[in-house]
């Protein structure tokens, strides 16, 4: 066992309880980097983090407007640079007549991360050298826990807008697999002479190793159109201006954090800039984009419980709303009629704010109209002009209409966490019933993870709307 210098001592332990270092994954990776392309980044580090394993540490005070990661073009892996290194693409290339079958730019890039693991099978176990890619590859993650690899029985455990989502995504990927296995089984039939490294190569791809192409992929790249070139045998697509970065993608996500990235055309390189300040030996985050943690999971394998999201939502219905009225059936067509006239049904949502805007002004249509009796369409137009332009001067808004619309959206958020709860006891008996399956047991955690995320959530709604104070807040903006 390699003995710590005392240096690497009291790093670690100034380290302690947060993180600590990996220091041959950070050499080999970063001595790449250096010796391919003189890159250098000495103000960032990889570490593991007890809160969500790896990732990369600040070595020195980031402040607002600072630089946090610069990697030239030159590191970056795009669709053009596959095409022209990929020795697959290659054989496809000269295979494939002028106007036959074209791939997709996500397929091109899982081709090349594809190729890169098998070339290094093939070198490791004929005792040969390979080198090119072999550092970047080592660093991506061998495993995934992303949805598109989860079988059903984890999957109808997530709200059914996810779980729909979530078909989707596999069937599409799905058919990335066999679009691309067709087309190496058509290269390999026109029978031409290949070498043995590159029949190897060309062998079908099994699900397993596209669904790890794509997870590398669909949960690392970043966004660029700094060199958007049309390749032949691609179909264009937004997949054009995906690029993976070594190092790079090794930042984690955090929803709270705001920073600016982009290429930078006046020094030739992809750029991350910090809109806020990072304290040393922290770990560095970046911002995925304005997603909840619903989109999260479905498009990069995770959720963030340890903090508000202020994308989070959980929607509602008419229907549920109508099951707490007085005869809320027979109100049924008043409510679609109201739908047709606004657009408030498009936004009925309990977020970590409260209740959505719309949400609270459908209450509040129906509290008014509990106390109207039957409307006439002008009647229910002049009550909508009033929600809509929050006219509180009207004697229409009273008191005891406000009462009855704060009673209203009490029971409908009540009864969304009675939905929610069930879900959580749900995933809890499918935890206490399974086998030893690590990859199923991540599965259901995430599934638990988010409808906790929910359920706290909905709590922090039904408290501000049990507080009258709070609730009536709600009218006054």
């Amino acid at each position: 066992m390699t003995k710590r210098g005392r240096t690497s001592r009291k790093r670690c332990r100034k380290l302690k309880g947060n993180s600590y270092f990996v220091p041959n994954q950070e050499n080999v990776l970063l001595r790449w980097m250096k010796k391919s392309w003189n890159f250098k980044c000495k103000e960032l580090c990889v570490a593991e983090f007890h809160s969500t394993g790896r990732g990369l540490l600040a070595k020195r005070n980031f402040k607002k407007g600072d630089v946090i990661i610069s990697v030239p073009k030159e590191v970056l892996i795009g669709v053009r640079q596959v095409c022209q290194n990929s020795s697959i693409i290659k054989f496809l290339l000269a295979k494939n007549p002028s106007g036959l079958s074209t791939i997709s730019g996500v397929e091109a890039l899982c081709i090349f991360l594809i190729e890169e693991v098998r070339l290094q099978d093939y070198a490791r176990k004929h005792n040969k050298i390979s080198i090119k890619w072999s550092p970047y590859i080592s660093s991506l993650p061998t495993v995934f826990n992303h949805p598109v690899i989860w079988c059903h029985s984890s999957i109808i455990l997530l709200p059914e807008s996810v779980q729909k989502n979530v078909t989707n995504m596999q069937l599409d990927v799905c058919r990335q697999f066999q679009e691309v296995n067709k087309l190496l089984a058509e290269a390999r039939n026109w029978g031409l002479e290949i070498n043995l490294p590159l029949k190897i190569l060309s062998s079908d791809f099994t699900w397993e190793e596209y669904t790890w192409a794509w997870c590398c992929v669909n949960t690392r790249c970043v966004y660029s159109s700094h060199d958007v070139q049309k390749q032949t045998f691609v179909r264009p697509s937004a997949a054009d201006c995906y690029y993976l970065v070594p190092f790079l993608d090794l930042l984690n996500h955090s929803p709270s954090v705001q920073v600016k990235t982009g290429f930078n055309s006046n020094n030739d390189c992809f750029e991350i800039t910090s809109m806020s300040n990072v304290k040393k030996h922290n770990q560095v985050f970046i911002n995925y984009s304005a997603h909840g943690n619903d989109v999260l999971l479905v498009e990069y394998g995770f959720v963030c419980p340890q903090e508000p999201n202020e994308n989070d939502v959980i929607r509602t219905s008419l229907k549920s709303i109508s099951q707490h009225l007085p005869g809320g059936k027979d109100k049924m067509a008043t409510l679609k009629q109201m739908c047709e006239l606004t657009t408030l049904c498009e936004d009925l949502t309990f977020q970590n704010t409260g209740a959505s805007w719309s949400l609270r002004a459908v209450v509040m249509f129906l509290a008014l109209r509990q106390n109207s009796g039957t409307l006439t369409e002008q009647e229910l137009k002049s009550i909508l002009h009033e929600v809509l332009h929050s006219n509180l001067k009207s004697s229409s808004f009273n008191l005891h209409s406000k009462n009855n619309a704060q009673v209203i959206l009490g029971q409908v958020c009540i009864s969304e966490m009675e939905k929610v709860k069930i879900m959580i006891e749900k995933c809890i008996h499918v935890q206490q019933s399974m086998c030893d399956s690590s990859t199923l047991s991540q599965q259901v955690n995430s599934a638990l993870d988010l409808w906790e995320i929910y359920d706290k959530m909905l709590q922090t709604c039904c408290n501000m709307i049990h507080n009258t104070d709070v609730f009536l807040e709600f009218f006054k903006h």
